[in-house]
């Protein structure tokens, strides 16, 4: 899309017209170009956020171009935007609609955030290892059962906190896990508290 930068006696931004605009302009918006040229972002969508002409307005009066993700409520979509001045006065976008994207990340931030209040709350142990079986991370309950810090568990090889005679039985329904043979398993095990002490 193409625009003019419209300004008040003091050179400050307050509006845009739209000069021209492509059919994809169209279609990731929703406006018709007879609708659009011609008249000012404010006429056309006057919910239109101070944002985007503050930033098109910098565009104009520095002729640095600028790249930007912003929300636009009037037309409830997340967009990547390009723009550049193209002439005094002027300037032009390209932008891309990233909605989904967006929702996506805030799905996966909000499932992370559930996540983590489930793993930090919980009344059962909960650790994360990796396939070498060193710990990486462990909730409190963990940590309380276990009587170890925090920092003594991480990095600690989960065997090692298993009884001797346990041990054996236990690496091996790891290894079927590893291996693709199982998706889960359960497992009775006596463990060896940080005091020494063991337990079930």
């Amino acid at each position: 899309a193409l625009h003019e930068i419209l300004t008040d006696e003091r050179e400050q931004p307050y509006d845009y017209r739209f000069l021209s605009v492509n059919p994809a302009f169209e279609r990731l918006t929703g406006p018709k170009a007879a609708d659009l040229l011609g008249k000012r972002v404010r006429e056309v969508l006057p919910a239109v956020e101070p944002y985007w002409i503050e930033n098109y307005g910098r565009v104009v009066r520095t002729g640095e171009p600028v790249r930007f993700e912003n929300y636009s409520t009037a037309l409830g979509r997340w967009y990547e935007v390009f723009a550049y001045r193209v002439a005094p006065r002027q300037f032009a976008v390209a932008f891309t609609d990233v909605t989904e994207r967006k929702t996506a990340e805030e799905a996966l931030r909000r499932s992370e955030a559930r996540f983590r209040s489930i793993f930090e709350h919980a009344p059962i142990g909960i650790a994360i290892a990796d396939w070498e079986g060193r710990l990486q991370v462990c909730n409190p309950a963990f940590i309380s059962i276990l009587g170890y810090s925090g920092e003594e568990l991480r990095g600690m090889p989960f065997p090692s906190l298993i009884h001797p005679e346990d041990r054996e039985a236990n690496l091996l329904k790891v290894q079927r896990l590893k291996a693709g043979e199982l998706n889960s398993f359960e497992t009775e095990n006596r463990y060896v508290r940080g005091d020494g002490k063991q337990i079930w």
